[in-house]
Formats: structure tokens, C-alpha cells, sequence
């Protein structure tokens, strides 16, 4: 729904003269004073062309570009510079690349490419460098140039690396992503009538999520407005949790300093949360020191919308448990709320704890996506795993076999597999019986491709009788599966894949173990009356297939906390709210990791939550296949006891009874829950 602007956003709209400094609370309505600002300028007759507003995704530019064009028109609009900081500065070097030497044409390297022309740059210098050491070297030039850190005694090995990289992207006529935002700087300083230019040009800047702003995108801001100080800055300095990639929240601070003259508009009516949900997120975040005081609280037009309750707690004993608490909450408020799968985030501080909670929603058959990482089911190691069982319940999944073919090595290279194909389509046969037929009667026509097939055909035609025959009492799928993973030798095909970075091979190898460890729970669970291959498949190909078409009530949102931010969801459940999650170890071992930006990351998952707010926090977690015991989070003492309810693990029996309850009495849920 939405509601006539508020009194201070009303002033924030109209506030077009000067420097603007408007700090948005968590959920009071920024895009839309941004957007409604823009409109409100071009209806004073501003010509788009001079107005520039700058964000961080390509994402928020189009829907700000999208939400001024609904309410003053395409065409009225055309014109606007809408753009990332990145996008911006590659606007700039693009007009005038030739004055720091380059040609227009110019190449723009990702992390991947700089790595590439850093480990060459390596060479250059008859250095030996490992990958670690490459990665290390990467962070500590792009520190450098940002200006982030100096020169110091853990630098100072990287300097003449650092040159002979620089010398390396000028010779490929190439910027890395770092060189968009510090070379149009440069420009500015060394040509000012460029810089000139751009002033001309844009008499009113505008910058949102302005606490994610770096030290040299702020340096860049204050050069452009230096003259006209036409600059209005949106930001919320409790959001600012990407330290880590160069955000500096203090930004907000010198901006006070360079323009005293500012106007400042605190929005503080949120749109969003219940009142108990804002009550909490206001008591945490004042723990930290260096902030600017600001209240949060519910605006009197949204109340009649949103039913308050507690916050709820529960210390579940293991992740297990945790997992499975956090399915039968899903349950229980699907059943007695309505709550849709898309109106449901879970949130966790790191992708780690994602394998046990998506195991489990796996198993209780709920729909989700995964953002802000790579979800368990589509890691390449575990689809390669996968289509092995697939090919190995059905040999004509032509698909999945062409994905393993040659994993390992087999020597059946693409010549070889189109060469299979073109057989395959002559004889409309699949390509594994055409394989099949080739190895089992020693084709004279294909003498070579039947040997390179051989291996691959035998170790199927063996492991496919045991796969179909399981389980016995006396062999499980788990452990055929594991078994699999050896008799291919895929720990050594790794190695071979990552033989710079063995740690690497061992992250994927242990990823493919906990596969192993999932199936048998799956196996083990009591009620399982079917414990078979095509069932096991049949249960995770709604999570493996790409092209899955969403359902009507979409997936539940399982997420880091990064991930999540802009976003909100009726019901939230943020998991292992732990010490060493959240705030992280790395809290206090490195600055980028402080105490108060993890407080900062906790308030913003708090505040992700509309209606319903789950934490959990568990007694023993699982860690490198051992058991290792928790404690609870300092940040959940600063949630007022008043506001926090507790609420006791539902048994199976319970949950089953509950489910079938919901069922029987709501067809909507019924028809959405089957098959």
C-alpha cells in the first residue's frame, strides 16, 4: 500500500537548493523520496540532462529509472544519468581516455582477468607466486589504490609487483574495476577542464545507500559539487556492513564536515515493521559508539495493517535441530497465517550454514531459492555427483551423461562425443546404448572411440544392479555413493582441477562428503517407507533443474545477511545467532570485521523482518564433521526481555499431525503442498 509522503519526506522532496544530507532509517521510504525528488525537480523545469543520480546496483538504477517514469512520463525523463558509481566513472573515461594515455577502446578486467595479468606480471618479475600469494597480492594492490591502507610492512614485498601490474593493464590498453572510480579522479585533478565540463553538466547530484560510498567515491562527489554544492546524499549509517569491500560509513561525517552549511532530514517513520520488531532493532543498535542517534518507529497510517507479537528465541541443541525448527515454523505459520513461501526469508550470517537448513527444506518439500550464494544442489562437484545417479537409474538421461562422459578424464574429448551423437541420432538410439553396443560388440568401425568408452560402459554396467538393488541390510545408497566417489577417483580429478590451490580440491571433496551424509539421514529417517534411487532423484530434481518455472506462491528466500538487505519479508528466521557467527571470529582478529559492523549486520537482519521475527541460536553446531559446541550471541542480551518470547521444538508426531490438520482444512495449502 502506499501512503502520501510524510511530513519530513515532504521536505526532503522540496529541499532542492544546497547540500542535502538525509539519513533514511530502516524501512522509511528512501527510493521513493529519491525518485519523487527527481520528479519534483524536472517538474520545476530542471532539464534532466543536469541531473545525476548515483547508486550501487544496476538493479536499484532501473527501478529508480522505472518509478520516475510511471509518474512523470518516458519521454519527460530521457535524459537523466540514473547510474552505478562504476557505470558513471566508465562514462567519463570513455569521453576522455586518450588524456591518460589510453585508447577509447579500452578493455574493463574483472577479478578473474586482473588475476590473469597479475600472476603474468608475476612472471615478468621471475616471481614464483602461488595462488594464495597472487590473492594476497590482488587485495593489498586494490587497498593501495583506493587509498584504503599505505604502504607498510606486510605491503611493501607487493610494490614492485604492484608497478609491474599497472604497466602490464597500461600496455593492454585495459582498467580493472578499481581504475573506474580512481582514474576518472585522477583525470579531474590533472585536467580540471574535464572536470569543469562535468559540473556544467550536472547541476544536481544525487547519491542513495551514500554510507556504502568509498573513500575515493566521496573524493569523486566532493570534486564534482565543489562549486554548485547541489548534492543530496540518502543513507542510513546502521546499514553500512560492506566495509570489507571499501565502504567507509564515515563518510557521512566528513561529509558534515566539508558542507556545514547542510540541511539534514532524518526519516525515522517506518513502513515496514511491527512496533516490538523496531523496539528491538532500536535497543541493539544503540549499543554502538559511532552513529548518529536515530529512533525508529512505526508510522501511525501503516499500524492497522500489521498484528504485533514477540520476537521469538529458541536454542535448539544441534543444527539439526535448528533446521528442522525452522521447517515446522514455515508449517505452522503457512497453516494458521497464510504466510506464502515468497513472504519468508532465512537469513545467516555466512553460506556455511546453508547445507543443513537446505537439506532439510529439501525434505519437507519446500521450494527455495538461494541468494548471496551458490545453493549445495548446484555446485559443480555435487550436479556432476548427481548425474552420475541419475545416468545410473536411467542410462538414457542423455543430459546428465554428457555431463560426466569425460569426468574424470576419459579421453572422450568433444570430437569424440559428437562423433557418439551423430551415431546415437543415425540409429535413434540414446548415446549410452550406442556406447553400450559399440564397447559390448567391439565395433571394428570405431575401434578407438570403443576403447575410450570401454571403461566408462563396464564401470556402469557394474554399479547400476547395486544402485537399483539398494538398500539392504547390508548396503545403503550413502554408501554405495560414497563408494562411487571413489571407484571414479574424482579427490584426484580435483587435485588435477586445482592443483595451484589444494585447499580448494578439499573444500569440494568435503562438499561431496556431506552429500554422502545427507542421503543417509534421508535413508535413515523412521517414517521413509521407499528408500529407493528414483525417490532420492524425485526429491532433489525440484531443487536441481534450471529451468524450473517458479510456483504461484514463488520460494522461500534463503540468504545471507548481505544478501538481504534492501529486501523484506513478513516472516524472517535468522539462524546461528552465535558467538564467532554473528559478530564473526573475525570481529576481532581484523578491523574490516568489527564489533559494531557485525551489531550494524545483526540490525540489518532484524529489520529485514515486517511481522514475524525467529531467532536461533544452537548448543552444538556442526563443523568440519565434528560436533563443536556454541554460545549464544552477546547481541541477543541487548534485545529487551520484554520483547522475546521462547518456543519449544515441535516433535515429529506434532508436526506430521499439524501438517495434516492444515491440509485436510485448507485447500489453498493443500494444492500447493502435493506434487
Amino acid at each position: 500500500m502506499s501512503f502520501p509522503l510524510n511530513p519530513e519526506q515532504q521536505e526532503a522532496v522540496h529541499s532542492t537548493k544546497g547540500p542535502l544530507l538525509i539519513i533514511a532509517g530502516a524501512g522509511s521510504g528512501k527510493t521513493r523520496v529519491i525518485t519523487q525528488r527527481v520528479v519534483h525537480l524536472l517538474k520545476q523545469g530542471l532539464d534532466p540532462r543536469n541531473i545525476l543520480a548515483l547508486t550501487f546496483t544496476n538493479k536499484a538504477a532501473k527501478e529508480m529509472r522505472e518509478r520516475i517514469g510511471e509518474d512523470i512520463g518516458g519521454k519527460q525523463a530521457r535524459g537523466l544519468t540514473l547510474l552505478t558509481f562504476h557505470s558513471f566513472g566508465m562514462q567519463i573515461l570513455q569521453h576522455n581516455a586518450k588524456l591518460l594515455g589510453y585508447s577509447s577502446g579500452f578493455s574493463i578486467y574483472d577479478t578473474v582477468d586482473g588475476m590473469s595479468c597479475l600472476k603474468e606480471s608475476a612472471a615478468e618479475l621471475k616471481w614464483s607466486a602461488d595462488f594464495n600469494t597472487l590473492k594476497q597480492a590482488q587485495s593489498v594492490i586494490s587497498r593501495i589504490k583506493t587509498e584504503r591502507s599505505d604502504w607498510d610492512e606486510e605491503s611493501l614485498p607487493f610494490k614492485a609487483l604492484y608497478e609491474e601490474y599497472h604497466r602490464h593493464l597500461k600496455a593492454y590498453n585495459a582498467f580493472d574495476f578499481d581504475d573506474l572510480i580512481c582514474k576518472p579522479v585522477r583525470l579531474w585533478a590533472e585536467h580540471p577542464e574535464v572536470l569543469e565540463r562535468c559540473r556544467q553538466r550536472y547541476q544536481c547530484v544525487m547519491v542513495d545507500e551514500f554510507q556504502d560510498t568509498s573513500i575515493m567515491q566521496y573524493r569523486m562527489l566532493r570534486q564534482l559539487v565543489s562549486v554548485h554544492r547541489n548534492i543530496c546524499c540518502v543513507g542510513d549509517d546502521d546499514q553500512s556492513i560492506y566495509s570489507w569491500r571499501g565502504a567507509n560509513f564515515e563518510n557521512i561525517r566528513l561529509f558534515e564536515t566539508d558542507f556545514p552549511e547542510r540541511k539534514e532530514i532524518r526519516l525515522e517513520r517506518n513502513y515496514r515493521s511491527t512496533e516490538t520488531i523496531l523496539d528491538a532493532a532500536n535497543a541493539v543498535i544503540r549499543h554502538n559508539q559511532y552513529r548518529k542517534d536515530k529512533n525508529l518507529r512505526p508510522a501511525e497510517e501503516s499500524k492497522p495493517e500489521k498484528q504485533d507479537s514477540l520476537i521469538i528465541c529458541h536454542f535448539p541443541e544441534t543444527d539439526e535441530d535448528e533446521a528442522r525448527f525452522v521447517c515446522d515454523t514455515i508449517r505452522k505459520l503457512r497453516s494458521l497465517e497464510r504466510v506464502k513461501y515468497d513472504e519468508i526469508g532465512i537469513l545467516v550470517r555466512t553460506n556455511g550454514l546453508m547445507r543443513t537448513l537446505e537439506s532439510h527444506l529439501l525434505e519437507a518439500r519446500m521450494p527455495y531459492v538461494v541468494s548471496g550464494g551458490q545453493s549445495f544442489f548446484q555446485r559443480a562437484e555435487i550436479k556432476d555427483l548427481i548425474a552420475y545417479l541419475r545416468v545410473l537409474q536411467n542410462p538414457d538421461d542423455d543430459v546428465s551423461l554428457l555431463r560426466i562422459i569425460n569426468k574424470p578424464n576419459r579421453r572422450i574429448g568433444p570430437k569424440s562425443v559428437e562423433k557418439l551423437r551423430s551415431l546415437a541420432h543415425i540409429r535413434s538410439w540414446s548415446i549410452y546404448e550406442t556406447m553400450r553396443d559399440m564397447v559390448m560388440n567391439k565395433d571394428a568401425r570405431h575401434p578407438e572411440l570403443a576403447e575410450s568408452c570401454a571403461d566408462f560402459v563396464m564401470l556402469l554396467e557394474e554399479l547400476r544392479p547395486q544402485f537399483m538393488s539398494a538398500p539392504s541390510p547390508e548396503v545403503s545408497l550413502s554408501a554405495l555413493t560414497k563408494s562411487l566417489i571413489e571407484e571414479i577417483d574424482y579427490w584426484d580429478f580435483l587435485l588435477q582441477q586445482f592443483a595451484e590451490r589444494p585447499e580448494g580440491a578439499k573444500r569440494r571433496f568435503d562438499t561431496m562428503q556431506s552429500f554422502c551424509e545427507m542421503l543417509k539421514r534421508w535413508e535413515g529417517y523412521e517414517g521413509r517407507t521407499e528408500r529407493t534411487l528414483k525417490s532420492w532423484l524425485a526429491r532433489i530434481s525440484l531443487i536441481t533443474r534450471d529451468d524450473l518455472d517458479d510456483e504461484a506462491e514463488g520460494k522461500i528466500s534463503l540468504s545471507t545477511i548481505h544478501a538481504a538487505k534492501g529486501l523484506e519479508f513478513d516472516l524472517v528466521l535468522l539462524c546461528g545467532v552465535e558467538e564467532g557467527l554473528l559478530p564473526h571470529f573475525r570481529s576481532q582478529e581484523e578491523h574490516a570485521y568489527d564489533e559494531e559492523e557485525e551489531r550494524r549486520l545483526f540490525y540489518v537482519a532484524v529489520t529485514r523482518a515486517k511481522r514475524w521475527l525467529y531467532l536461533t541460536s544452537c548448543g552444538s553446531r556442526t563443523k568440519n564433521g565434528k560436533q563443536v559446541e556454541c554460545q549464544a550471541s552477546p547481541f541477543l542480551d541487548e534485545i529487551p526481555t520484554r520483547l522475546t518470547g521462547a518456543e519449544h521444538e515441535l516433535s515429529e508426531e506434532d508436526s506430521e499431525n499439524m501438517l495434516e490438520q492444515a491440509l485436510a482444512n485448507l485447500p489453498w495449502l493443500r494444492d500447493s503442498e502435493q506434487d
